[in-house]
């Protein structure tokens, strides 16, 4: 496994739940709140569809420790969501697919505490949604000009 600073949370996944995680000095994600808004709405449709079977807590941590979160939510929904407004400029999922580990990682095991879930899936999924859109407006390193 490469370890490099690009692959800290990587990591970090490999290290298992119990590891305190700590974002390393990787590439902040080039995808916008306003697409994690989007995906958050989506989200909150799927909760809401009639018909949908309940979606797992635990699949939906693992899967969103994994990066396989979008799959898991379109094969739990029965339809075909189109994620496409949360794809990175490249074109793949890889720069949501890291927030939204990040996110996992973070609350793991705290999910209760850090985002009041401990029953529903499809709640945790919108709840790590609004985690990494929480994280991505947070300025990590704060302007200069502003703290003088």
């Amino acid at each position: 496994m490469n370890t490099s600073p690009a692959n800290a949370s990587a990591t970090a996944v490999a290290s298992g739940p119990s590891t305190k995680f700590h974002p390393g000095p990787q590439r902040r994600p080039r995808l916008s709140a306003s697409a994690l808004q989007r995906l958050a709405v989506l989200v909150n449709s799927l909760a809401d569809a009639p018909g949908e079977p309940e979606l797992p807590l635990a699949e939906v941590r693992v899967a969103a420790k994994q990066g396989t979160l979008l799959d898991l939510l379109r094969k739990y929904s029965g339809r075909s969501p189109d994620f496409a407004c949360v794809r990175s400029p490249d074109g793949t999922f890889d720069d949501l697919n890291s927030m939204l580990r990040d996110a996992a990682l973070t609350i793991w095991g705290r999910e209760y505490e850090k985002i009041g879930v401990y029953r529903n899936g499809y709640c945790l999924a919108l709840g790590l949604v609004l985690y990494a859109i929480r994280e991505r407006l947070i300025q990590v390193w704060p302007d200069s000009n502003l703290t003088e």
